[in-house]
């Protein structure tokens, strides 16, 4: 009976290191996922303040054409 009893604990016990081991690879792919996303957000602002000051640079040349 005592090595039933150690080896439902040690099969319980391995199940939980796999479930854990699941978790965290789950955990990392997250993570950069999150990493991923923040390099794009960062890319993005870096366009639309691009884009905005060649905007307002076309358009003070566009007005000083009309004075």
């Amino acid at each position: 009976i005592g090595d039933w009893s150690s080896d439902v604990c040690s099969s319980d016990l391995i199940s939980k290191v796999r479930e854990l081991q699941t978790v965290i690879q789950e955990n990392n792919k997250l993570n950069d996922l999150i990493t991923n996303m923040q390099k794009n957000i960062n890319e993005m602002q870096k366009l639309v303040i691009s884009t905005d000051v060649k905007l307002q640079s076309t358009y003070k040349s566009i007005m000083n054409s009309f004075e």
